[in-house]
């Protein structure tokens, strides 16, 4: 009884479910950074209480709008990168804590978008001009304080551990560079936000260009199946003596 063996660049890293897959999440890999600073250089600052956060949504709707708006797509947009990010270190050493990190990313992403439309809905909704000021900040107060709402924020804290998983099993299987991953594991500051734009632009940075410095290895990803026989593989790594070859066996003892 005879089983394949090859280097993991050969048999798992460069093995996709399919181009149009690898490059769907690639364009994700560059459009979720994008959002992500979209959202960072439209913020507002909405003051202390309910009251200043009413007054200043009503005060910069559109933005508002726009903010709120690239935050959802930006945490909606997670879930494939995670996806990619599995992918990428799949077969590696750390794949198990990538995995991990990519399935608390994609259940955190999913439950932070939920509660940033939700806020926009509610948003402009209340700001439409047809709702009373006090009721608005009422219904703002409830939304707060609704447990529906803050199981989703707690389930969207699994997202910065999942980030953080992330960085240290691309390191761990030594997919990129320790400071390429220095930089996915800065995803941890996308939940620090401060009040002024430029701030969290800088802040943010790092893991946006983390992330974009990922997306060109899934959009050049080969189809499954296929092998690249020439000196170095997908993932720009020089690639083993067998990796042209898929008769390469040898004996299950």
């Amino acid at each position: 009884m005879q089983r394949p063996t090859g280097t993991p660049q050969t048999l798992f890293v460069g093995q996709y479910p399919s181009r149009t897959a690898s490059r769907v999440i690639g364009v994700a890999m560059v459009l979720c950074p994008v959002m992500f600073l979209i959202t960072a250089a439209t913020g507002i600052e909405i003051g202390e209480t309910t009251a200043t956060e009413f007054a200043a949504i009503v005060e910069h709707r559109t933005r508002f709008t726009i903010h709120t708006l690239a935050y959802t797509l930006a945490w909606m947009l997670l879930i494939p990168v995670a996806i990619g990010i599995a992918l990428l270190g799949r077969g590696r050493r750390g794949h198990a804590v990538t995995t991990t990190g990519a399935a608390l990313a994609i259940v955190g992403g999913a439950a932070l978008a939920c509660v940033m439309y939700g806020y926009l809905a509610i948003g402009r909704l209340l700001t439409s001009g047809d709702v009373d000021r006090k009721e608005a900040i009422t219904v703002l107060v409830l939304g707060e304080e609704d447990p529906v709402v803050l199981s989703f924020w707690l389930l969207g804290a699994l997202a910065l551990l999942g980030l953080l998983l992330m960085g240290v099993g691309l390191a761990l299987g030594h997919v990129v560079p320790l400071w390429h991953s220095a930089l996915l594991m800065a995803g941890l500051l996308l939940f620090f936000a401060p009040p002024n734009p430029p701030v969290v632009v800088l802040l943010w940075l790092p893991w946006t260009t983390g992330v974009l410095l990922l997306a060109p290895r899934l959009l050049r990803a080969p189809a499954d199946g296929e092998v690249n026989s020439s000196s170095s593989d997908d993932l720009g790594r020089p690639a083993s003596p067998t990796a042209g070859s898929d008769n390469v066996t040898t004996p299950l003892i």
